[in-house]
This record gives C-alpha cells, structure tokens and sequence, in this order.
C-alpha cells in the first residue's frame, strides 16, 4: 500500500501480489491521514476477494455523527481584522517555478474580501488571523475543498510597502512570491554550485531556497508538461 498527496491531488495504489490484485485511485481535494483512501481500497479489495465487506456505503451515509471532522486546518474565528488597509497587499507576486499568484481585492455589497488568484482555478478568500499581515485562505468555487494554511504577507524593509508573500502550497518548504516579479521563464535561473561543498543546484532569483539536483528534475518535467 502506497500512498501520493499534493496540493489538491491525492492517489493510492494497493497491491496484493500472492493474489494477482492490485487497486489504484485518484481523486482531487485533501484526505489527510489517507482515512478516505485507505478505506475505499479495503472495501474494493473486500469485494474482489469475495469477502463481506464491515461497511456497506448505505451505513457510510446514515452515520447520525461524522467519524471524524476536517477543516482543513481553518480556523473557526473570523473577528480578526487585517492590520493594514486591504489594498496594501494588492498586487501581483511571483515565483520560480510557481509562476504567478494575484492578489485583489472582491466587493459584494457592504463588504470586501482580500482574493488570492492563482492560474485558471485557483481561487481563495484570505481571511485575517491574529498576528499582523497574516491570512488563511478559504478555497472558492472549483476550489471549494482546498484551503490554505498561511499566507503571510511582510516586506523586505521594516515598516515598509508590502513585497512579498509565503504561500502554503508545500507545508514542507512554502514558497516566497515576490511582488513585481513576473519573469518566471526558465532564463531566470542559473545552474550554481553551493559555497558549502555541497552538490550542485538550480538558483533562481525569484525563490527562496537553492533547488537541488532531484527538486531540478521534478521540476523540468513540470514545465515541459505545460509548455
């Protein structure tokens, strides 16, 4: 049993090689813990091995409570009120090799959220929390079941204009757009190696972190996947 999640995506594929069975799927949004996953492949494989399955999908539905609850890490408080009029964090950012995000702002009625647009779908309402310049973001429309956990606004002089955001697309090393930056080619980036003896990488201006040869690879197969 082997399990793949990134943001928006997950798969599992299970295999049972004495029995000549193997089960894969895919599915968009989030299944933290793999419970969703893992649970729909026992019930296959309970199925295809001529066992009687614990859970029928009729019990699955009549649950008075649910087995377990996800928010998605979003917080239930929505008091806090950004520290800085919406329009200071108005722009647009980018990154190498995320591209672009957009950040505006939606008005509907009296009231006016702060957006964050990125590609054809993604799109999510950022909602303050309690420490200054900082925001969940809850996913709207196609995007409904995916949030994110920051967006941390901040800028590269004390006190200063807005000029940059870390995203929480990869919890594990999130990414810093930078305002103004909208040159996210592959020309941007120059292969370097580390002062620190280490194995050469991939440097590009418009990321944080230094992308070694394995990141390099995954993300060149992105890139010819798109272009």
């Amino acid at each position: 049993m082997h399990t793949g999640s990134t943001f928006g995506y997950v798969s599992q594929l299970t295999l049972l090689p004495d029995l000549g069975i193997g089960v894969f799927s895919t599915m968009t949004g989030s299944d933290n813990y793999h419970v969703t996953r893992r649970l729909l492949h026992l019930y296959i494989l309970d199925h295809v091995m001529g066992e009687s399955p614990w859970i029928t999908p009729e019990d699955a539905c009549g649950f008075e409570q649910p087995a377990w609850t996800n928010n998605n890490g979003m917080s239930r408080d929505r008091s806090h009120k950004a520290a800085r009029p919406l329009e200071e964090y108005v722009g647009v950012f980018g990154n190498y090799p995320y591209g672009e995000i957009n950040v505006y702002t939606d008005s509907h009625g009296n009231e006016t959220h702060l957006m964050l647009g990125y590609g054809k779908l993604g799109k999510f309402r950022l909602l303050p929390t309690s420490r200054a310049d900082e925001f969940e973001g809850e996913g709207q429309g196609h995007n409904w079941m995916q949030h994110l956990s920051i967006a941390s606004f901040s800028s590269s002089l004390e006190g200063g204009v807005i000029d940059r955001v870390l995203v929480s697309f990869d919890y594990r090393d999130p990414p810093v757009f930078l305002r103004g930056m909208t040159d996210t080619s592959r020309d941007s980036c120059s292969w370097q190696q580390l002062d620190n003896g280490g194995s050469p990488g991939l440097f590009c201006p418009l990321r944080s972190s230094h992308l070694s040869a394995k990141t390099l690879l995954l993300v060149i197969l992105l890139v010819d996947a798109l272009s």
